[in-house]
């Protein structure tokens, strides 16, 4: 049970706690339901795009000019569409399953990005709590451009998180296996280059 209101930086964490609460609440009166619970979802398809979207393409774009130390377990969202689509048709109601991925940093993520499009990664890396003290200056930037900030402690948070993100209930019931983490990055950049959300060296199209 939840008593009284979240701090800011935690409303997300707390509303997706009280949502699966009221949905288990709704199980218990007879609700057909199943929860599922992937982790950092990125892959093809991001039209909007989404923030971990985002990321991706500032990184290819040369936009980052450092990087957090740290990383975070990520799904391939067509990988939870199937998971997705298997707990509808096969899960008993009442059942939870996490839909994780590969847990890779952000100096992975940055690495791979550059492999596909030529843009260099970052070099300097920068520890959590800088980041952290950094905030406000990310905040005011953001307010002044008029645009998302580059990181909230929200993602610092999120880098700064367990690893050891079990899947095993989704692979034994819903034959959930991701597919590699590079398969996924690859899939995203082309989809981004081949929707006009950037540009790649023609060399890296293939």
């Amino acid at each position: 049970k939840f008593q009284g209101r979240s701090k800011g930086h935690r409303t997300y964490s707390y509303s997706k706690a009280a949502g699966e609460l009221e949905v288990r609440r709704g199980i218990e009166k007879g609700l057909d339901a199943v929860i599922l619970k992937p982790t950092g979802i990125i892959g093809p398809y991001d039209f909007k795009p989404s923030y971990f979207g985002r990321a991706i393409l500032a990184f290819a774009q040369g936009k980052i000019p450092a990087l957090v130390r740290g990383g975070f377990d990520w799904v391939d969202v067509r990988d939870v569409v199937a998971g997705m689509i298997t707990a509808q048709q096969n899960a008993p109601s009442g059942s939870s399953y996490i839909l994780s991925g590969h847990w890779r940093s952000v100096q992975a993520v940055a690495d791979q990005v550059a492999t596909l499009t030529g843009v260099p990664a970052p070099r300097i890396v920068v520890p959590l709590w800088a980041a952290y003290l950094g905030l406000p200056l990310m905040k005011l930037l953001a307010n002044l451009q008029k645009q998302e900030p580059l990181y909230t402690r929200v993602s610092l948070d999120a880098l700064g998180s367990d690893q050891s993100i079990s899947r095993d209930l989704a692979e034994q019931e819903l034959n959930f296996i991701p597919r590699p983490f590079e398969e996924t990055i690859a899939t995203a950049v082309h989809w981004f280059a081949d929707n006009g959300y950037l540009r790649l060296p023609s060399h890296n199209l293939g």
